[in-house]
């Protein structure tokens, strides 16, 4: 069963809920108000340690020049 996170604070959330338990976003309206570029460049700062990884994968395979700035900032 897979894990659910809520896109604005990463908490974790059941699959269907429309609202994030914690922080009171409104799920639907945040993912359908980004791109799927944005939506990648906010996944860099995912809790769980390999999804950054594979979301900047992707962002190069996709040549996402937009996102250089968030992929800078999370260099070490």
């Amino acid at each position: 069963m897979p894990t659910f996170f809520c896109p604005v604070c990463w908490a974790e959330s059941q699959e269907d809920s429309p609202v994030c338990p914690y922080c009171g976003a409104d799920i639907a309206r945040v993912l359908g108000s980004k791109s799927y570029s944005e939506r990648l460049a906010e996944a860099l700062a995912h809790p769980e340690p390999t999804t950054p990884l594979r979301v900047a994968h992707v962002l190069g395979l996709r040549k996402e020049v937009a996102a250089v700035p968030a992929l800078a900032a999370r260099a070490h």
